[in-house]
């Protein structure tokens, strides 16, 4: 019998080593695979210039043409990785500097998702974007900011999916919008990053600030920094008792984002 018991107490001892064993390889095995999947990340998108780093606290995907950086993405806080390989990102700000490095463009957010795999950037809530024009780009060091920061232009939106691999965003959610004389609002919109160029989807309203205050309504819209312009389709304006109307219109803008006169054409009424 005490021969009996101790083979059985060698037994259950040796079980539980197994089990442990087990446990501590299916543990091994897990974050080898985080671990694989957070260092395959840079081999599959060296091809396409891009460049992502991750430390314990943060995280940062770059994308780079003959020597220039286009954007960098970074998040401030700690990554956590979901299935099929999508990153969650905290505290976010993506730098948008374009091919020819005349932007500074900046859009920010608490909440974002990465899928490599896509290349998207999704915002998970609220989000802002800063459009500024860096013009003498070229002429300093890459990913310096701005000498001279004129009034951004000031974008409110959720909902901005941007993309690595194409440098664009966009949102079929309400767009808001503000500069120095004017502000307004649009229902969709999209953003290309090498042009600097925001296109408003549709149902656009802008209201410019006193002493010429007026009312603009109209289907379609597109701004750009290079010339600072607005330009709007099916346009309709109201200025104090007068109604106007034009088929297109552009909106002038200073480099500092004021209004300096709205032209209006075809079929002004």
């Amino acid at each position: 019998m005490p021969s009996a018991l101790s083979r059985l107490r060698r037994w259950i001892a040796l079980a539980a080593f197994l089990v442990l064993a087990v446990v501590a390889g299916f543990y091994a095995y897990g974050r080898w695979r985080i671990h694989s999947a957070v260092q395959g990340l840079p081999a599959t998108l060296t091809k396409l210039g891009v460049e992502v780093k991750q430390t314990a606290d943060s995280f940062s995907v770059s994308k780079s043409e003959q020597g220039r950086t286009i954007f960098t993405a970074r998040a401030s806080r700690a990554v956590q990785l979901k299935d099929g390989g999508r990153v969650e990102l905290h505290n976010v700000v993506i730098t948008v500097y374009g091919r020819d490095a005349d932007r500074y463009d900046q859009i920010s957010g608490a909440d974002f998702e990465f899928d490599p795999h896509s290349g998207d950037i999704s915002a998970r809530g609220p989000v802002t974007i800063d459009l500024v024009a860096n013009p003498k780009g070229l002429l300093h060091p890459d990913q310096a900011p701005p000498e001279d920061l004129k009034e951004p232009l000031h974008i409110r939106t959720s909902g901005l999916v941007f993309n690595q691999k194409t440098g664009n965003g966009f949102t079929h959610e309400k767009v808001e919008f503000s500069m120095a004389t004017a502000s307004g609002w649009a229902d969709g919109g999209s953003y290309d990053s090498h042009s600097g160029e925001l296109t408003l989807e549709r149902s656009i309203r802008i209201n410019t600030m006193a002493p010429n205050a007026a009312e603009l309504t109209a289907t379609r819209g597109l701004i750009t920094k290079s010339p600072p312009q607005v330009f709007l389709a099916q346009v309709h304006l109201t200025h104090g008792s007068q109604q106007v109307e034009a088929e297109k219109a552009t909106v002038f803008l200073t480099e500092a984002n004021t209004i300096e006169r709205v032209l209006g054409n075809g079929n002004v009424l």
